[in-house]
């Protein structure tokens, strides 16, 4: 596996989804209106601003197979123990968003800017979603070679506090 890029998008990852779209049924015809939402269309909009910076950096558009390495790091809450908070450690998030409609609007943005020709072409994908004092995504695009294994690396360790170790 090659490494090709690393972006790192600071700021509260976008939580709207794509589920989230609205429908409604045009008056007489029963046929079925679908609309993007408010909320959705803003998240997509904040993924594109947050990485416009970055689609340069990437090189032209990737053709061939591509797999990513994807970091979510959303701010603590209120209830998280200040020694926690105080540490600056990294607490895994098990609750919403869920990690498949994150990806979901991340990919689809990546996709419509271009960093790679069709989100087929995507054969692999690590997501980990913690909650930390640096709010952040972290995305690191690898592409196989014929050299090494066309796994993805292991994830990163989180600042290495060894969160993700023994995990592969």
């Amino acid at each position: 596996m090659k490494f090709h890029a690393k972006f790192i998008l600071p700021g509260v990852p976008p939580t709207a989804t794509a589920q989230q779209k609205g429908a409604f049924v045009i008056p007489g015809t029963n046929r079925i209106r679908f609309y993007t939402k408010k909320e959705v269309r803003q998240a997509e909009n904040t993924w594109h601003a947050m990485l416009l910076p970055h689609r340069h950096e990437s090189g032209a558009t990737i053709e061939g197979p591509v797999a990513l390495g994807i970091l979510m790091v959303f701010p603590y809450t209120a209830s998280l123990p200040k020694r926690v908070t105080a540490a600056g450690r990294y607490v895994p998030l098990d609750k919403r968003p869920d990690i498949d409609n994150l990806i979901k609007s991340l990919l689809d943005t990546m996709t419509q800017m271009q960093f790679w020709r069709d989100d087929g072409q995507l054969y692999g994908a690590t997501l980990y979603k913690f909650r930390g004092a640096e709010p952040r995504t972290e995305i690191t695009v690898w592409l196989p070679d014929a050299e090494s294994s066309p796994m993805p690396p292991p994830p990163p360790e989180c600042d290495g506090q060894g969160l993700l170790e023994g995990l592969f």
